[in-house]
Parts: C-alpha cells; structure tokens; sequence
C-alpha cells in the first residue's frame, strides 16, 4: 500500500512537505503565467481591500505594524535601520576609478 504523501508521522516532516508542493506549484505557476499575472493579482487584491476598508485602512495597519515593531526592537531601532539605508546608499552613489 502506497504512503499518503499528506499524512504523515512527523507535524514537521508534514509542513515541509507541504511548503514544497507549494513552492513548486508557485514555479509551475510563474513559468506558465509570468511575472505580469503576479503584479496583476496584487493589484486586484490591493484595489479590493482599498474598496472594502477604504484608504485610511493601510494608514491604520501601516500605524499598527510600526507600533509593534517599536514595542519588540525599542524605539532606536528605526534610527539604525535609517542609518544603514543611507550607508547602503553611499556605497552604491561612491565613484568607482
């Protein structure tokens, strides 16, 4: 008798598993429809919750998420990520002989 490939003895084993048959059908996906039908589809759902919530919505998640970020890493943590989004800048605008 053939192993069922979704039950399985190991929760991890399981997720893994399943994590795959997703990145492969997200391939199959990306190779049949292309680049494009993914920008399209986050553009529908964006325009969806836009439709349902209105624009404040990503004002107040966006607030929500920032807030949270604060609360875990503390309030420098904004500064220093600023700070390597500059110097990451610098090293890309430096002249190069």
């Amino acid at each position: 008798m053939a192993e069922d490939p979704i039950s399985t003895s190991g929760e991890e084993t399981s997720k893994e598993r399943f994590r795959e048959m997703g990145r492969k059908g997200g391939r199959a996906l990306r190779e049949k429809k292309g680049q494009e039908f993914y920008v399209e589809i986050g553009r529908k759902g964006g325009n969806t919750v836009k439709s349902r919530h209105g624009a404040d919505h990503y004002l107040r998640i966006g607030h929500k998420g920032g807030t949270a970020v604060k609360d875990k890493y503390g309030p420098d943590y904004y500064s220093a990520i600023g700070k390597k989004r500059w110097e990451g800048r610098a090293k890309k605008t430096e002249p190069t002989e």
